[in-house]
This record gives C-alpha cells, structure tokens and sequence, in this order.
C-alpha cells in the first residue's frame, strides 16, 4: 500500500473506532470483558498511525515501563512503540537468552511481528521455524494468521506458502485475513488454483468484516477507491464469493 493510501486508511480506521478510546479507562479496567480488551488493542495500531495523541500516549507508556521492568503489562497489549531498545529486548527474550520460559519466548516471538521497520518479520520467522523455539501447533496457527497483519509479514507468509506450505497448519484459516493478503492478488489467485488455499473458509470473516466498511472507505476519496481497486475488493460480486475476494 502506497504511504499516501495507508494514511487515509489509517484515518478511516481511527475514526470508526475513535468510542474505544472515549472510554479508555474502562477498557483497560478489571470490569471490562476479555472480547472488549482485545478489540481495544487490536484497533490501537490505527489510532497510533494516525497521530492519536491519547493512543500514542499510551503506548509509548506501555514502552518505556516495559524497556525498565521486560514484564509485558497485558497479555494482548503487543503493540509497543517502534523503539530499537524494545525490539533488542524483545528479540533477546523470544531467544530465550536469559532463560524466559516458553510462554514469555511465545509472547515476545507475537510481539516482534510488528515490527517492519526494524526487519522484525524476518528474524521472527527465523526464530519460528527453528525446531527449538517449542511452539505447538495451536500457536504456530495463530502465529501465521497475525503475521498477515505486518506489512512484511504478509510477503513472509505468501513466500512460505509458495516455497514450503507443509509449515503452516491450518493454511486454509489463513483467507480469514484475505484482505490483508489481498493487494498480493496474483499470488494468492496462484495459491487457490493450486489448492494450497481454500476460498470457501474465508466467506463467514469477511461478511462479519462487512461490505459497508467498503463502502465507506470508498468515500474518502479517488485514492483510497483505487487501493481498494488494486487490492481486488469488488462491492459487485457476491459476498464471500471468490470474485468478491479477489476479483
């Protein structure tokens, strides 16, 4: 995604989830639900891309405590500040190099994903595939199907589909993040005439993401239509039908 389009679509994604930050506190208290929490975290990134200032705030404090103290300060709360002194601890930890157990190896290894920028992606499928990194096969399902959501991470999950499928479980789970994987439509149309990718297990996600979200995103403007156009999401197509994912 060009600069230009990844900001609107940021702005996009800081607006429809703008409430979660209206109640910040109450989603980071012990009265709020698992499902609450991890939404919460999972749109921080967008209000973080698009200078937030409160989401920003928060997760540069997430930062700095964690650079002091290495505890993590929520199980879901990954999206730490693109600082190079968090990823080295980070990258020390998923090694194991001061003896953390695999629970800590597994939350820094989930961590690291996001990290483009500093080539994180890279090391962190390095680290993944090495047989001593003790993950199980519930972990390594997830671990392919978050990757999808770092810029990077989608080339790295596309080149280990085409070179060495039989390392990923579960490939076909992998179309519930067909629009992340989508602006690669020429490789992932190549994975679905194979069979290495099963269109069908993607329709109930992408419904739930709904085609309104589309819509709406086409509104912001010639540019973001045309990533969208680029990105093979079409609002002709039936949802939850192969053209309609990557038409």
């Amino acid at each position: 995604m060009r600069p230009e389009n990844r900001k609107a679509y940021d702005k996009f994604q800081a607006d429809i989830y703008r409430p979660y930050f209206e109640s910040i506190n109450y989603r980071l208290s012990p009265q709020a639900t698992m499902d609450e929490k991890t939404a919460f975290y999972f749109r921080l990134p967008a209000m973080v891309n698009a200078g937030d200032p409160k989401a920003k705030e928060l997760v540069q404090g997430w930062s700095d405590e964690f650079k002091k103290t290495g505890v993590f300060p929520d199980s879901n709360s990954f999206r730490l500040a693109a600082d190079p002194e968090v990823f080295q601890k980070l990258e020390s930890m998923a090694l194991g190099q001061s003896g953390e157990d695999l629970e800590t190896k597994k939350k820094a290894l989930m961590a690291l994903k996001y990290w483009p920028e500093l080539k994180g992606p890279e090391k962190v499928v390095e680290m993944y595939l090495d047989p001593k990194s003790g993950m199980d096969d519930a972990s390594k399902e997830n671990f392919w199907m978050n990757l999808c959501w770092a810029p990077r991470g989608r080339e790295l999950v596309l080149k280990q589909l085409q070179t060495n499928p039989d390392v990923i479980p579960e490939k076909s789970k992998l179309l519930s993040d067909t629009y992340a994987l989508a602006p690669y439509r020429p490789e992932v149309e190549s994975l679905l005439e194979k069979g290495i990718l099963d269109p069908t297990s993607t329709a109930e996600v992408i419904q739930q993401f709904g085609r309104e979200n589309f819509k709406t995103l086409r509104n912001l403007g010639d540019d973001v239509a045309e990533w969208l156009d680029k990105a093979g999401y079409s609002n002709e197509a039936e949802p939850g039908s192969q053209e309609w994912l990557i038409a």
